[in-house]
């Protein structure tokens, strides 16, 4: 028989300036797509600070894609 454990591991505070905004933002129950980000936080790389959070801090950060009016689909970010 082979057993997996799955260890939670409990979400860490980040110590970069970007990646503080971007879970303030989250944090506040708003979403966030490329377009604010670069807007309110000039990060062009929403993706991988998205991908950091996850990856090295450990936040449960949620992706839906989503139809823009222009027709393009892009990634709204979520708690």
């Amino acid at each position: 028989m082979n057993i997996q454990l799955e260890l939670f591991t409990a979400p860490q505070e980040p110590s970069g300036p970007q990646h503080k905004a971007i879970l303030d933002h989250l944090r506040a129950g708003k979403t966030l797509t490329v377009l604010e980000a670069i807007q309110l936080f000039g990060c062009y790389a929403l993706s991988q600070r998205i991908g950091e959070l996850i990856r090295d801090y450990h936040w449960p950060i949620k992706s839906e894609m989503i139809i823009t009016q222009t027709g393009k689909r892009v990634a709204k970010y979520s708690l």
